[in-house]
């Protein structure tokens, strides 16, 4: 391994509870019926913008992010992401729109006036490699399938309780010392903000971004460390 020049990390919600308002992804792809390879089930298609997605009952404040269910794209009041996105290359912010949905009027007008944008992602690498990385080369579409090992994630626990009780509790797994994913410099060419494969990863940030992050303060969102940029 070369020398680490910072550490990466995954961008996604914050500590799971019932503070802030839940959406659904409705569409974000080109295609209604894109094509799925039948052996390691990914798929090729095309972005759409806007990005359309609709609140899910019931109301609750709206975070400065918003996850919604089943995506890797995220939400953001426009204030919050043009102070987070200044001076930072690799994401910009693209249109959103809501659909509108019975028993949800309270969310929309409150987002409405917050403006939510999509937190777009640009940049995209192909490559990684690392302790925690297990890479193999689908023999059907010749798509690289990663496997992540090592890094630090949000692991969640539910039970019931004799009285029938459910109860929800999550916990940070801190990344593996000897564990994680490591990215060339030079594969991200000045971007902070990236991908890893098209579809498949979270937002994924560079080191500095994470005093900014703090500077500014918003809610709904927590960054856990990956792996090492070298």
């Amino acid at each position: 391994m070369g020398r680490i020049v910072c550490r990466f990390y995954a961008l996604g919600w914050g500590p799971p509870s019932s503070n802030f308002a839940e959406a659904s992804l409705v569409s974000a792809w080109a295609q209604p019926e894109p094509r799925r390879c039948p052996t390691c089930n990914s798929v090729e298609r095309a972005r759409a913008h806007p990005l359309r997605f609709e609140w899910e009952p019931p109301f609750r404040p709206v975070g400065d992010f918003v996850w919604p269910f089943l995506s890797i794209f995220p939400l953001v009041a426009r204030s919050i992401g043009e102070r987070l996105l200044d001076g930072f290359a690799g994401a910009q912010l693209m249109p959103a729109e809501a659909v509108p949905r019975r028993g949800t009027i309270r969310q929309q007008k409150a987002a409405a006036a917050r403006e939510l944008c999509e937190f777009f992602v640009t940049h995209e690498i192909g490559s990684v490699s690392g302790p925690g990385v297990t890479e193999a080369t689908c023999m059907s579409c010749g798509q690289r399938v990663y496997r992540f090992e090592g890094i630090s994630r949000r692991e969640s626990r539910l039970w019931t309780t004799p009285a029938a009780e459910v109860n929800f509790k999550t916990r940070i797994v801190k990344r593996d010392p000897l564990g994680g994913i490591h990215v060339r410099s030079d594969a991200l060419n000045g971007a902070t903000f990236f991908r890893i494969g098209a579809e498949r990863s979270p937002v994924l940030c560079t080191e500095p971004f994470l005093e900014r992050l703090s500077a500014v303060g918003p809610t709904n969102i927590e960054a856990l460390e990956w792996g090492d940029v070298i």
